[in-house]
């Protein structure tokens, strides 16, 4: 991403995504591209860093003032310091013996073999935290400088955010276990980000817009009729449909009168300028699939006179129900960057244990390589000691709920014991629990009578909020996240974006991401956005914001599939049975 850059157009919208505002005055945008240079920050990271800084301000309206205490709070912190005094992080292969309680690495010595067998006991200090609820102290592992009171003095707990649909309180009819299904979708990767594109992955591209590009054809067949989809690069001055992915580009500089398309065609990769000034509405993201009417006198620039877009793909028919059914999910950061006492996962498990949902999944990040704390030679303990600990503890807490499905979802991208690339196939078989199922990114759950929900926990709707490019003369009269994460359902994958925005593999986003056929009722992606539960091209697409934010407490989902309210002959519409309510922590 460049350095500045920012219009006053540009920066409203940014903002906006996290709920913020600023009096649109040049000053503050000038003050922005001057700490994007100062600082040789890029733009896309000084939005995250000035949007932490907000939230643990708990400032909404912005101004320049803002940004003067921001400069001085980001050159405080950045400032060279002393060489550490901390006691290093221990790791798992020089443990010592300590007192009881502590880590230590106990040593067994086979004389008969005089081989050495290393045990590790895994017992963790219980600190004492007066102030905090016991639930809490439970999840208190190691000592940090952040304590309980942040989380016991939060404000406005329970509150609902957003929702969709009515009530999401249920009356149990039964005591029987809800039937959940897990569908892992991702497997581990071979292909990784940065490679050359295996062939597999150029075949399915092409099978996935040929197919994008008949449901195209289907949905105009008046307009379309059996015309043929025609090279790129076919000079004509009749009319005529070309189609195919919208070529890499910066959103925050370029000038989208007109966009690049390419795909490949029997002589190989071809591409053509597009000239889109003519339509009303352009949004357009690299990687998108696209089918345009227009003419191409020279060649090599089409001039677009309409864009054609597909119907929505049809839904599963889900059964009537004895039980309504509910999901919770809630995604991390669980603990604030400058600690690990891990205060609203303790809440969130604690919820779910009294009010026993059919389904608790819990995306990471768990354990957060962004965290400083964590990170730092302050915590005592490596990231798979930490790890282990939190996955005994949630199931320790859950154990006693057998109706109850807990599932853990790894962030490729933050969780520090995950192989760090997208999709991923979930933890290491080692971690491998009977309460707490460790499960792949993505990941299909098939509820009840057949309600499908797909999860991710790859940030797509923040990736494509930052990668599109959209203009329109109603856009003040849109609603941008319902456009933003309406993508994935219109382009058939649940990361549609190319090339991604995290180290990823371009089979396994195919093999994985790529929605053939039918699409699911519902769609959490889990972003640092702010949270939102939206009705988009048949299904419901949920954000349920993260359950720490900075030094702020965060969100948890809650959903309930009305089963019992579907007619008797099931439908394929789960819309107006879906209920889904966002609160605060």
């Amino acid at each position: 991403m460049p350095l500045g850059g920012f219009t006053v157009e540009q920066l409203e919208e940014e903002l906006s995504d996290f709920s913020c505002k600023f009096d649109g005055e040049q000053e503050f945008v000038d003050k922005m591209n001057a700490l994007s240079h100062a600082f040789h920050i890029d733009s896309e990271d000084l939005i995250n860093e000035t949007m932490g800084y907000a939230m643990n301000m708990k400032r909404t309206d912005l101004d320049v003032g803002f940004l003067d205490a921001f400069e001085a709070h980001y050159k405080k912190k950045n400032a060279p310091s002393a060489v550490s005094k901390s006691k290093p992080r221990a790791v798992l292969a020089d443990l010592k013996p300590t007192t009881a309680g502590t880590p230590r690495r106990t040593t067994k010595l086979n004389i008969s073999a005089m081989e050495i067998d290393d045990e590790l006991d895994m017992t963790l200090p219980r600190l004492d935290c007066s102030d905090a609820p016991p639930h809490v102290k439970e999840f208190v592992i190691v000592d940090s400088p952040a304590g309980p009171g942040w989380f016991v003095a939060r404000a406005d707990s329970s509150k609902v955010v957003s929702s969709l649909g009515g009530d999401v309180a249920r009356e149990r009819r039964t005591k029987k276990p809800m039937s959940v299904t897990v569908k892992p979708l991702a497997k581990q990767q071979r292909q990784v980000y940065g490679e050359p594109k295996a062939a597999g992955v150029l075949e399915g591209m092409n099978a996935r817009l040929e197919a994008y590009g008949e449901d195209v054809r289907a949905a105009n067949a008046v307009t379309m009729a059996d015309a043929p989809y025609v090279s790129l690069v076919r000079e004509t001055e009749s009319p005529v449909f070309i189609i195919g992915f919208v070529a890499a580009f910066d959103a925050r500089v370029a000038d989208m009168s007109t966009v690049e398309l390419e795909r490949d065609e029997a002589e190989g990769a071809v591409a053509v300028t597009v000239d889109v000034s003519a339509l009303d509405e352009r949004c357009f993201f690299p990687g998108q699939m696209a089918v345009f009417q227009g003419t191409n006198r020279a060649g090599n620039l089409f001039e677009a006179t309409a864009r054609l877009t597909a119907d929505r793909q049809p839904c599963a028919t889900v059964s009537r129900g004895d039980e309504d059914a509910v999901v919770w999910v809630a995604a991390g950061p669980f603990t604030p960057p400058s600690a690990a006492s891990y205060e609203p996962l303790a809440e969130i498990v604690e919820r779910a244990r009294q009010e026993q949902p059919d389904v608790l999944v819990l995306v990471g990040p768990l354990v957060d390589r962004q965290s400083k704390f964590l990170v730092s030679k302050a915590c005592t303990v490596n990231e798979d000691q930490m790890m282990h600990e939190l996955l005994k503890r949630i199931a320790l807490k859950m154990k006693g709920c057998p109706t109850t499905r807990v599932l853990f979802m790894p962030s490729s991208a933050r969780d520090g014991c995950a192989i760090p690339v997208y999709p991923g196939a979930g933890l290491r078989e080692e971690w491998k629990d009977e309460v707490v199922e460790l499960v792949s990114d993505p990941l299909l759950l098939v509820v009840g009578g057949g309600a499908e929900v797909a999860i991710t926990a790859s940030d797509i709707v923040t990736h494509l909020s930052r990668a599109e490019s959209y203009s329109s003369s109603n856009k003040e009269n849109t609603d941008r996240m319902k456009r933003v994460a309406g993508h994935m359902l219109e382009q058939r994958s649940l990361y549609p974006l190319y090339p991604p925005s995290l180290a990823a593999s371009l089979e396994g986003i195919h093999t994985a991401c790529t929605l053939s056929g039918k699409q699911p009722h519902v769609i959490v992606a889990p972003s640092m956005l702010t949270a939102f539960a939206k009705s988009a091209y048949g299904s419901v697409i949920v954000n349920p914001g993260s359950a720490c934010k900075g030094a702020s407490v965060g969100t948890l989902m809650k959903m309930r599939i009305g089963l019992t309210e579907i007619p008797d002959a099931g439908t394929a519409n789960l819309e107006r049975y879906t209920h889904v309510s966002i609160t605060k922590i």
